[in-house]
């Protein structure tokens, strides 16, 4: 069988090579600034609660350290189906409050909980 054609391959120009190298400098500074950010995100307060939902809901805080603590809403439901729920990013537990209704209402136990940084959590 024949090989297709090959298409010359161009050298970059020398404007493309400049900004390469004046980008190079630059590029850990900006990813380091957003591992910075999503490690640590703003302060935010929370604006909603399972309540608002219509969830029963129980505040609950424990401990996993000396001094630190974790922030959940516990949503009781079925003892036999549980959920635990976290959330993305630079949120807190509030924004996952939709899915928690859409599985409280199927008959689950949900647990909604604030990552380290994030929300509650201290």
């Amino acid at each position: 069988m024949p090989e297709p054609p090959r298409t010359p391959v161009r050298p970059p120009s020398r404007g493309s090579r400049a900004l390469s190298v004046a980008a190079l400098p630059i590029a850990p500074l900006y990813g380091a600034s957003l591992a910075y950010l999503a490690f640590h995100p703003r302060d935010r307060t929370q604006r909603e609660h399972p309540r608002d939902h219509g969830l029963p809901c129980t505040d609950l805080e424990i401990p996993f350290a000396r001094r630190k603590r974790v922030h959940a809403w516990l949503c009781p439901g079925s003892t036999e189906k549980v959920v635990v729920l976290g959330h993305s990013m630079g949120a807190g537990k509030d924004h996952s409050l939709g899915h928690a209704k859409f599985l409280h209402d199927a008959g689950y136990t949900v647990c909604l909980f604030d990552h380290r940084n994030h929300g509650g959590q201290q």
